[in-house]
C-alpha cells in the first residue's frame, strides 16, 4: 500500500468530478510516469469500540521512476462516499445531485433550507459529513411537497 501514507509534497493535480484532483506526477520525484492500479484499501472509522473498518477499492498511483506508491484526492473521495454509506447519510455527489435537480444555487439552497452556505458547499465538496438530522431534511427534500412547504414557510415569514 501507499508507502507515504497518502502525502508528502502536492504533486501536479488534475480535476476530478468532486471538484478535487488527483495526481499526475509523482509527490517524490516529480516524474510524470505515473500508473494505477485498482487495490482494496481498508482503513478505521471513529475511535474506541464504535470504530469500524471499511474496505473500498480504491486507485493507488505508482512512480514508474522511484516505485512510490500513494493515493491522491480522488482515493480520499471514494473514502469519504464509503463513510457516508456507512453512516447511512447522503453522498457529496447525491448532496449536489439533489441541489442540481431542484435548480438551485447553494446560495438559494442554504437560503430556503436556512443551512450555511459554507457548509453546504463542505458537504458537496466532502469535506464534512452532515449530522442525521440535517440528512432527514436533504432526503424530505427530494419530495416536491416538502420544497412547496419550505418555500411557504419563508414567504409566511417575511409577510
Amino acid at each position: 500500500m501507499p508507502s507515504n501514507g497518502g502525502r508528502t509534497k502536492a504533486p501536479s493535480r488534475i480535476e476530478t468530478a468532486n471538484g478535487r484532483s488527483e495526481a499526475r506526477s509523482c509527490p517524490q520525484c516529480a516524474s510524470k510516469r505515473i500508473g494505477t492500479t485498482k487495490a482494496p484499501y481498508t482503513f478505521r472509522y471513529g475511535a474506541g469500540r464504535e470504530a469500524a473498518e471499511i474496505t473500498v477499492a480504491v486507485d493507488v498511483r505508482k512512480c514508474q521512476a522511484c516505485g512510490l506508491q500513494f493515493l491522491d484526492d480522488a482515493a480520499e473521495d471514494v473514502k469519504h462516499e464509503a463513510i457516508c454509506r456507512h453512516l447511512g447519510v447522503m453522498t457529496p455527489r447525491e448532496i449536489r445531485a439533489l441541489r442540481r435537480s431542484l435548480r438551485l444555487s447553494r446560495q438559494e439552497f442554504a437560503k430556503l433550507t436556512r443551512l450555511g452556505e459554507a457548509t453546504l458547499g463542505r458537504w458537496e465538496r466532502g469535506a464534512l459529513v452532515q449530522n442525521a438530522a440535517n440528512d432527514t431534511l436533504l432526503f424530505l427534500l427530494k419530495f416536491p411537497d416538502n420544497l412547496k412547504r419550505l418555500a411557504q414557510r419563508q414567504r409566511r415569514a417575511r409577510a
